[in-house]
């Protein structure tokens, strides 16, 4: 079908997560903006144009709106850092080169471990097509959609040190479990479009209407249920 219906899923979500948003969002956004053009990762018209489409000024003060302006320059930097990252291998020239996102992935670990080591050569710091089950891939979709780095990075932007052992409480697991899902389900709606227009089914409506045999408009709606 050339359309689909999607409701509001912000009116669903935000019954768990009501919306706030940090007052030193624009602040965060020239200086970061600054910072992410000083490492070239894109011709600077390309790098001006993603960071105005991206607007990941805006998902960082959504995202840690408690956080002090430090602390939210440092997430911002993440999310340029991840997102850039991201579509090197989802779509860029490494998206056919599993073993290159690898060695840079790397080589970023490398840096957080060693911040004194030598600066790599390499601007940035996957995926497999293969139908899943709906079960496979929520599973599957709890590991990459890189939840476990964001809740890093609320304990970051709010200066909590929570010992490791509280992660491994069952209750813990669980609300992690249903707040990834609930970051990632709508993720999956929204880029249902785009990513089917790019060949990419790795995505949760492709799983629904495969598993359940179902179209389009019903596949929607069966996931926008589950995440009601």
């Amino acid at each position: 079908p050339s359309t689909f219906h999607l409701k509001n899923l912000a009116e669903i979500t935000s019954r768990a997560f009501p919306l706030k948003v940090s007052p030193h969002g624009d602040l965060v956004h020239e200086t970061m903006r600054r910072w992410f053009m000083s490492f070239n990762v894109y011709d600077p018209s390309k790098a001006l144009a993603y960071i105005d489409r991206g607007r990941f000024d805006i998902f960082a003060a959504f995202s840690f709106p408690d956080a002090d302006v430090q602390h939210l320059e440092t997430c911002l930097a993440f999310f340029y850092w991840a997102f850039s990252t991201d579509d090197l291998s989802d779509e860029g020239y490494l998206q056919a080169k599993p073993d290159q996102v690898k060695a840079g992935l790397d080589m970023c670990r490398e840096v957080l471990i060693r911040p004194d080591c030598l600066i790599p050569d390499y601007p940035y710091a996957m995926m497999l097509h293969e139908m899943l089950s709906i079960t496979e891939f929520i599973l599957e979709r709890r590991a990459t959609i890189g939840a476990a780095l964001v809740e890093a990075m609320v304990e970051y932007s709010l200066d909590l040190k929570i010992p490791d052992d509280v992660f491994n409480d069952p209750i813990v697991i669980a609300m992690s479990e249903a707040t990834t899902d609930i970051m990632t389900w709508p993720n999956d709606l929204c880029s249902f479009n785009k990513e089917q227009a790019d060949g990419d089914f790795q995505n949760f409506v492709c799983c629904i209407m495969s598993e359940k045999m179902v179209e389009l408009q019903e596949a929607i709606d069966i996931l926008v249920d589950m995440l009601d």
